[in-house]
C-alpha cells in the first residue's frame, strides 16, 4: 500500500509540474524564466522518480547500495543479516530498465549486451531522423524504449532458473506489461505537442516592419481557432500571399471588409477618420489607398510603416492566409507579456 501512495503522489506531483510548464510557456500572462525553471525540476521529478521506481521494484532503498548510491555498513558493525544475497550490478534487471527510459539501448549497455544496444542506439537516431521528428518521438521513440524494456525481461527470463518453491517474478510477464505501459505513456506524452500546436504554435520575427512592438528575434505565441475574425488592431501572423512557398508575415490589421484605408499626410485613416497609433515607430512617408476592401479581405501594415512589405506593396491580405492572432511574446523573458488589441 505505501509504494502505491508513493506511486500515486509522483504521479500527481509529475502532472502538477507539467501543467505548470505548460502554463508558464502558453498562457498569456505567463512566466518563461519560470518555465525553464519548472523544466529543470520536472527532469529531475523524473530522475528521481525512475530511481524510486527501482527501490521499490528491488525491496526498497537498503538495496540502492547494490549499485553504489548508498554504502552499506561492515557486516561485523550490523547487527541485521539480509536473507538476501547480494547481486552483482550487471544481474539487476531493474536497474536496466530504468536506463532504458534515459536512452533506449542504455539498459544493454549496463547488461553488457553490446549488440543490442548499439542496434537500439542506431534505430532510435534513425527514427528521429527519418520520421519526421514529432512522429518519431511520438511512436519510434516509445517503440524502441518498450522493445529495450522487454528485451531485458526476456534476458532475465532466460538466465535465470528458479529453484523450486522460488517466488522470484514472472519476467515474462512483466516484460510484455511493462512495455505497454511505458508504449502508451511515452506516445501520449510526446503527443502533447502536436495537440497543442494545433491551438497555440510559435513563430520567430524575422524582420524589422513591426518595430517597436515586437523585435527580430522575438519568439511570439499564435493563438489557432477556426472561428477567429480578424478585427482591426489584431496582430496576426500569415502566409505571404506573394508566394507559392510557406513564408510567414506578422502585421497588424487595420481595415476588414467594407472599411476603406488611405494613408496620406502622415496619417492612417479608416472610412475617412484618422487612426490613433501611438504603437507605430515612425509617421508614415508614402500615399497610398486600398479603395473598398472586398469581402474575405484584410488589410495589414507593419508598425514600421516605412520598412514594411505589406498591403501597401501588394494589396489587401486574403482572409484565409491567416494563421492566427499573436496573443503573447514567449521570449526572451525581457520582451515577455501579452498583446493587447
Amino acid at each position: 500500500m505505501g509504494q502505491r501512495i508513493r506511486g500515486g503522489v509522483w504521479l500527481l506531483g509529475s502532472l502538477g509540474v507539467l501543467g505548470a510548464i505548460f502554463w508558464c510557456y502558453l498562457a498569456p500572462k505567463g512566466n518563461a524564466q519560470w518555465g525553464a525553471g519548472l523544466l529543470g525540476m520536472g527532469v529531475m521529478l523524473w530522475l528521481f522518480n525512475l530511481i524510486d521506481a527501482h527501490a521499490c521494484a528491488t525491496g526498497g532503498w537498503k538495496d540502492l547500495a547494490s549499485f553504489g548510491l548508498l554504502k552499506s555498513q561492515p557486516a561485523a558493525q550490523s547487527p541485521v543479516v539480509s536473507s538476501r544475497p547480494a547481486r552483482p550490478l550487471t544481474d539487476d534487471p531493474w536497474f536496466g530498465m530504468l536506463l532504458s527510459q534515459v536512452i533506449p539501448g542504455l539498459g544493454q549497455l549496463y547488461q553488457r549486451q553490446y549488440g543490442v544496444a548499439a542496434l537500439l542506439f542506431v534505430l532510435t537516431l534513425t527514427s528521429l531522423t527519418l520520421l519526421a521528428g514529432q512522429l518519431g518521438l511520438i511512436l519510434g521513440v516509445p517503440a524502441l524504449a518498450a522493445f529495450s524494456v522487454y528485451q531485458i525481461c526476456a534476458s532475465a527470463a532466460s538466465t535465470r532458473r528458479p529453484s523450486p518453491g522460488d517466488r522470484s517474478v514472472n519476467w515474462q510477464r512483466w516484460g510484455v506489461e511493462m512495455s505497454l505501459v511505458v508504449f502508451l505513456g511515452r506516445s501520449l506524452f510526446f503527443a502533447t505537442v502536436p495537440m497543442v500546436r494545433q491551438v497555440v504554435e510559435p513563430f520567430s520575427v524575422p524582420s524589422e516592419s513591426m518595430f517597436p512592438t515586437l523585435m527580430v528575434g522575438d519568439r511570439i505565441l499564435v493563438r489557432k481557432q477556426r472561428s477567429y475574425r480578424p478585427q482591426p488592431g489584431d496582430i496576426v501572423v500569415f502566409q505571404d500571399p506573394t508566394q507559392t512557398e510557406e513564408r510567414f508575415f506578422v502585421k497588424r490589421v487595420v481595415g476588414v471588409a467594407g472599411d476603406r484605408i488611405e494613408v496620406k499626410g502622415g496619417k492612417t485613416l479608416r472610412n475617412g477618420r484618422s487612426l490613433d497609433e501611438g504603437y507605430i515607430n515612425d509617421l508614415p512617408r508614402y500615399v497610398w489607398d486600398s479603395g473598398e476592401i472586398r469581402p474575405g479581405y484584410l488589410v495589414v501594415l507593419g508598425d514600421n510603416r516605412n520598412a514594411s512589405f505589406d498591403s501597401s506593396h501588394w494589396g489587401a491580405l486574403p482572409v484565409l492566409k491567416v494563421v492566427g492572432r499573436v496573443y503573447r511574446i514567449s521570449w526572451p523573458p525581457e520582451h515577455g507579456r501579452p498583446i493587447d488589441r
